[in-house]
């Protein structure tokens, strides 16, 4: 359904280049009738100052910082959990669990909540996030650790809701502010969480643990880990998620009426050109949220703090990236011209990012914080745009289509990013560290262990136990390691 056409809406207010919906008459929906008073429009005195609505939009600024620090905590360990309760070549589910179960839930919350209401799913969020915190704390395998970011994941996007929940309760020219003012709340948890996950790693005896850790008051931790069903199965996760989902784009393509993601939406070519761009964006966001620290460890440090001060380059400048857009899209408007710069920037400085070697730390920091602005201000301004898209009545299946689809492709994304790292790093360290090697003097009998080493992240000081090895060349080695791996982020950089 493109806005423009449907026949139920004909009277337009604007903002800059969005048509808005003014009409001051009943309307229908979902088979029953939508009074005027609950499309927002009429504030009371006193309606702002409220305890009731400042606790509500403080509730939601809150549940986005714990959504953010759901994600990025766990993200920025995956080096750490996985040698402690593995290894476990399934590793990277971890983060993907999130973002897969996120897409769905996103969709399914969107749609339902316009239809019954968004208070029931706000309770259920609370309860399913409560259960998966305990198991992500109390978890003995990687598999438990995926079987957490599960339901995290679904929990997520219930805490990320405050998109069409917030928004609703605002006049329609402050739907940006109020959208800029959350992510200003929640920017600790996009900005920081690389920080405060390394110092958990430093500081602390439960290390990673603390990602998930709460206070347990009923039951000491040893009983918890005994009464936890640790008998998921990745594969069966997997599984079942893939029936799933093939069932439901068969469902809402055979169902004539009420469907989950009508198919007028896709139709609709305003609300899908903000859908896809918030897409774009969160392939950038998600996957640099869990590479970009790698890179860096590689490259740059093996310190762990100042590790996560590097890495905040990628969720601070996002943050404040969409913080800006919201901004932005209240005060100037003309919103597709802003669009196209922030998408022309991002491009342009991500792209950049394909010349960072170890001796470039500083630009290619540089270009990640510039970019990473813009990938942030163009979703700020599709977050705050979408909504104007479709019928009132619809606003939460706006919002779900495009928080979905984002974290959708920004799981997929991360996936083939990896494979692609992962791949020619093995190529091209196998190519090019005998070689170097050979150059600095190992002898041809410790060549091989020399690059299992190199393949298996060894420090220098571990280097310099492998047979003929000493500090020298292990250092000599480590500096051809880092040399191979800048060849790999160069071809891994395309994005």
């Amino acid at each position: 359904m493109d806005i423009g056409t449907h026949p139920e809406v004909d009277h337009y207010d604007t903002i800059g280049e969005i048509k808005v919906d003014a009409r001051e008459n009943h309307i229908t929906v979902h088979g029953d009738v939508l009074a005027d008073e609950a499309r927002g429009g009429h504030f009371p005195a006193g309606y702002f100052t409220n305890p009731i609505f400042l606790g509500t939009i403080f509730a939601g600024a809150l549940a986005t910082l714990s959504g953010y620090f759901a994600f990025n905590l766990a993200a920025n360990s995956l080096s750490n959990i996985n040698p402690d309760i593995g290894p476990s070549e399934n590793y990277l589910w971890v983060p993907l669990a999130y973002t897969i179960t996120q897409t769905l839930a996103f969709i399914m919350i969107g749609r339902l909540s316009d239809i019954f209401g968004r208070r029931f799913f706000l309770i259920v969020r609370d309860f399913l996030v409560l259960i998966a915190v305990i198991r992500g704390a109390t978890a003995q395998n990687i598999g438990s650790v995926i079987a957490a970011n599960v339901f995290i994941g679904i929990g997520a996007a219930v805490q990320f809701s405050y998109f069409f929940v917030l928004t609703e309760l605002v006049p329609k020219k402050a739907r940006g502010l109020i959208i800029g003012f959350c992510y200003l709340v929640a920017v600790q948890g996009n900005a920081s969480g690389p920080v405060i996950s390394k110092a958990f790693l430093a500081y602390t005896a439960a290390q990673w643990r603390w990602c998930y850790y709460m206070l347990h008051i009923n039951k000491t931790r040893r009983q918890i880990i005994r009464d936890l069903d640790y008998g998921a199965h990745v594969i069966g996760t997997i599984v079942v998620g893939f029936m799933t989902l093939v069932a439901f784009f068969f469902y809402e393509a055979f169902v004539p009426t009420g469907s989950l993601v009508p198919s007028y939406l896709m139709k609709n070519r305003e609300c899908m050109m903000f859908v896809v761009f918030a897409g774009i964006g969160g392939m950038l966001f998600h996957s640099l949220t869990i590479l970009w620290p790698s890179i860096i460890a590689k490259l740059y440090t093996a310190e762990l703090i100042y590790n996560g001060w590097l890495s905040m380059s990628v969720g601070a400048a996002n943050a404040l990236g969409t913080i800006v857009g919201g901004i932005t899209f209240a005060l100037i408007g003309h919103v597709r011209y802003q669009l196209f710069t922030a998408v022309t920037m991002m491009t342009l400085f991500i792209g950049a990012m394909a010349s960072t070697t170890q001796y470039t730390k500083s630009r290619s920091v540089a270009f990640t914080v510039t970019g990473m602005f813009f990938s942030g201000f163009s979703e700020g301004l599709c977050n705050a745009s979408v909504s104007f898209t479709v019928n009132p009545e619809e606003i939460g299946l706006a919002f779900g289509v495009l928080c979905g689809l984002r974290v959708c492709l920004g799981g997929i994304a991360t996936a083939i990013y990896d494979v692609i790292l992962t791949n020619r790093n093995a190529a091209i360290v196998n190519s090019l560290i005998p070689q170097a090697a050979l150059k600095a003097g190992v002898p041809s009998s410790s060549v091989p262990e020399v690059v299992s080493a190199v393949m298996a992240g060894a420090a220098n000081d571990v280097l310099a136990t492998i047979p003929g090895m000493n500090d020298t060349l292990g250092a000599a080695v480590h500096v051809a390691s880092q040399d191979a791996f800048s060849g790999v982020v160069k071809v891994f950089s395309w994005y």
